[in-house]
């Protein structure tokens, strides 16, 4: 029994794997001085209308622990360990065939 339990999660590994190599990825960045404001994304559903555009949130090279699942989202960058006034980097990846966009990019300005 453990065999084919074992066998099966193989299948599905790989399967994942495979499903995830077909999605190309595109990313927008913004860069400055954190202001203490959240930044605000709207998120489009993905291309096929299946799931949302956004795959994930980068603060300084960090993966953001956010919620992003959602047609709008914050992004909380005080989480990340960041000051006000501190130099931020901003990388939003997201599926090709659709285009987030930041409510607020002066928060970083």
């Amino acid at each position: 029994m453990k065999k084919i339990i074992s066998k099966i999660a193989i299948v599905i590994l790989f399967g994942a794997i495979a499903a995830c190599k077909g999605k190309k990825l595109n990313e927008i960045s913004l860069e400055g001085k954190f202001k203490g404001e959240n930044i605000t994304v709207q998120n489009p559903y993905g291309p096929k209308g299946i799931g949302f555009c956004v795959t994930d949130v980068y603060v300084n090279d960090k993966m953001t622990s956010d919620e992003i699942n959602a047609e709008t989202f914050e992004i909380d960058i005080k989480a990340m360990g960041v000051k006000e006034g501190d130099n931020v980097s901003l990388r939003i990846v997201h599926t090709e065939g659709c285009e987030p966009k930041i409510v607020n990019p002066e928060a970083l300005r």
